[in-house]
């Protein structure tokens, strides 16, 4: 049989372009989610009028669930390095579109926010699986670590509104499917441990049951060998409180006027505490978030105990060479100096660090892991020796109260995950 040339292997290849059967589909991709970041949508939505409408929803995790790198490796190596992650996976799909179910991918690509790949390369991906498929999915692309990210229950709430003809979906008749499923190291002989929960807890989020591909397109039995890598939000809650904890220990004991600096991770709860219990009995906030340099938060500690105002340092100060300043500053002015530190352990300070960004939609953007290390890396117990006239410690306890509190409340009760 003669070779083709490379002409011809071009325009066969020009052809097969153009009879693409997703070209007559009435489905287009659109940018959604809020302002960009980085210069990208938080979110990537493909849905249209051809997209099946139902009650019943099969979600499901793209990479590792429907596709797998052909390559082999972790990450792709482009937008062609991919396989179905078996053979079962497209008749699953079909036969489940087939008896009118909705099937919808939801997929986390951070990588399009921190430019590892781009929009084209990953929307193109997903039309080649749908184009293989047969007929079109509603997907929804979360380009980065916002507010949409899974487990974020944000993803399925702009799905259910805004692409399914916010028709009323029967959750329990429902369902997701992923491989992030917080399986433990040998959870079947030999496999190492799931790289994250975040799939299961999206499905807990939403309130639909969960499988990992495993158990729903092969039919293995359950996984029970997992753990939700996590602080529980449940526990959490049982300790809430509806209205304002009463901080007057601290409040009372204040002096006419003083510092107070504060101690604790980040997301741990020092700028809702300062706002909360200081600001209220008249205390200056100074904080390097808003300041920007550590130079104007010492200058504007200066001036607020100059003009007779006490003032409370609103950063993670982690050691005594971060405290120092702030201590010398308030000797100078002949004013007492506390410390409180906010206890709060680090699972529980990752939960507010990812239920802030959801609750704000992402105006409060996620704080990245590297500042958690690095506060963690140069942590040392504030002591009266530094030159504190007390340390008190604050352990977290969440509050609900004001305007938003019955929504706050339910965003909380979220499992929350990076």
């Amino acid at each position: 049989m003669p070779r083709r040339s490379k002409r011809q292997a071009e325009k066969e290849e020009e052809e097969a372009k153009k009879s693409k059967l997703s070209d007559g589909w009435k489905m287009s991709w659109e940018e959604a989610g809020g302002a960009k970041i980085k210069g990208v949508a938080p979110l990537l939505v493909y849905d249209g009028e051809d997209a099946l409408k139902s009650s019943v929803v099969a979600g499901f995790d793209m990479d590792g669930t429907i596709i797998k790198t052909k390559s082999g490796r972790r990450f792709p190596t482009g937008p062609s390095d991919w396989v179905f992650w078996d053979d079962a996976v497209i008749k699953k799909l079909r036969d489940l579109h087939s008896n009118n179910t909705k099937i919808v991918f939801f997929t986390n690509q951070a990588g399009i926010e921190k430019k590892n790949t781009s929009v084209s390369s990953i929307t193109s991906k997903i039309e080649d699986i749908l184009e293989t498929l047969g007929f079109p999915v509603t997907v929804l692309v979360c380009t980065g670590h916002n507010h949409y990210r899974k487990p974020s229950i944000r993803l399925w709430e702009y799905f259910a509104e805004h692409c399914n003809d916010g028709g009323e979906i029967d959750l329990q008749r429902s369902v997701f499917v992923g491989d992030a499923a917080g399986r433990s190291k040998d959870w079947k002989p030999g496999m190492k441990k799931d790289f994250s929960c975040t799939d299961r807890m999206f499905a807990a989020n939403i309130g639909v049951p969960f499988h990992t591909p495993e158990e729903f397109f092969l039919d293995e039995p359950k996984a029970t060998k997992y753990e939700w890598r996590a602080a529980d939000p449940g526990k959490l809650l049982a300790a809430s409180v509806s209205s304002p904890r009463d901080m007057s220990h601290i409040t009372k004991k204040a002096p006419p006027t003083e510092m107070i600096v504060l101690v604790g991770s980040p997301a741990s709860g020092k700028s809702t505490f300062a706002e909360r219990h200081l600001k209220p009995h008249g205390y200056v906030i100074v904080n390097r978030d808003t300041l920007g340099t550590m130079a104007k938060c010492e200058k504007a500690a200066a001036k607020a105990l100059e003009d007779g105002q006490s003032v409370v340092v609103d950063n993670t100060n982690p050691d005594p060479a971060s405290r120092a300043k702030f201590i010398q500053i308030a000797t100078k002015h002949s004013v007492p100096v506390r410390c409180v530190e906010l206890t709060t352990p680090r699972d529980v300070a990752s939960h507010l660090n990812y239920f802030r960004a959801i609750l704000t939609d992402g105006k409060r953007r996620r704080i990245p892991d590297v500042a958690f290390n690095s506060f963690r890396s140069k942590y040392k117990a504030p002591s009266a020796g530094e030159g504190f006239d007390e340390v008190i410690k604050v352990e977290f306890v969440p509050e609900f109260h004001g305007h938003n509190k019955t929504r706050a409340r339910e965003l909380f009760a979220h499992w929350q995950s990076g």
